[in-house]
């Protein structure tokens, strides 16, 4: 049986501080979608408005470059993808597809903005979570770039 959604969010770090009728809160502006292996949540290029966490499963993050697709990152439960273009409502910067069955929390645009107005304090941590989460990926990334350049 899956677990219920305050104590999922309850047991994500950025949400761990939170006051039981924040996670509440929270869990009530998602929805939970289920998607097989293979599937595609969403496409590079598509409307954006919309995060996920994955609560099972994985989904490779895959971009188009120069007639082939590259795997950019594998995320795993706990991990969020869609996470930018919640921020900034643009479209999706590549593929996300199921490598396995995987289970989702959705968190839509207008759900989160509806927060935004009702608990501020709650829409500013999921911002620092978001936040936190965009530079962990950027100091991966120039990591990687750096390698790059030093394998030139």
């Amino acid at each position: 049986m899956s677990q219920p959604l305050p104590a999922f969010f309850a047991s994500l770090p950025g949400f761990s501080r939170l006051a039981p009728a924040d996670v509440a809160g929270i869990a009530a502006a998602c929805e939970e979608k289920t998607f097989e292996r293979g599937t595609l949540l969403f496409a590079e290029d598509s409307p954006g408005g919309e995060m996920f966490i994955l609560k099972t499963g994985a989904v490779q993050v895959i971009k188009h470059f120069r007639g082939k697709d590259q795997i950019l990152a594998t995320l795993l439960p706990g991990d969020i993808l869609g996470d930018m273009s919640l921020i900034d409502g643009r479209p999706h910067s590549a593929d996300c597809k199921a490598s396995q069955n995987t289970q989702a929390v959705v968190l839509p645009r207008p759900a989160y903005e509806q927060l935004m107005r009702d608990r501020p304090g709650v829409a500013i941590l999921i911002m620092e979570y978001l936040a936190h989460t965009l530079c962990d990926r950027i100091r991966r990334a120039n990591r990687t770039l750096a390698l790059f350049h030093l394998a030139d």
